[in-house]
């Protein structure tokens, strides 16, 4: 049982120190682009994204939202 428990708290470590290292990496990187493209331009790629990212969340909202309906009324089919 002792050995489940280290695999579970290595796993977990590991996902923490993965999520930490995307975060600090994106922040480095963030910062190194806001410097080399300054503010005007930083904000015009972030409104971008930002407009992109909320589309794509409200198709798959609507997109889950159907596949889990046939899922559930076609359980054969789906």
């Amino acid at each position: 049982m002792l050995l489940i428990k280290n695999k579970f708290l290595v796993n977990s470590f590991w996902l923490i120190i993965e999520k930490l290292y995307l975060l600090l990496g994106g922040l480095f990187v963030t910062a190194l682009v806001a410097r080399y493209l300054g503010p005007s331009n930083l904000g015009m790629i972030s409104y971008g994204i930002t407009l992109s990212v909320f589309c794509t969340v409200i198709s798959q909202w609507g997109a889950s939202y159907y596949i889990f309906n046939y899922a559930t009324h076609n359980p054969i089919k789906a």
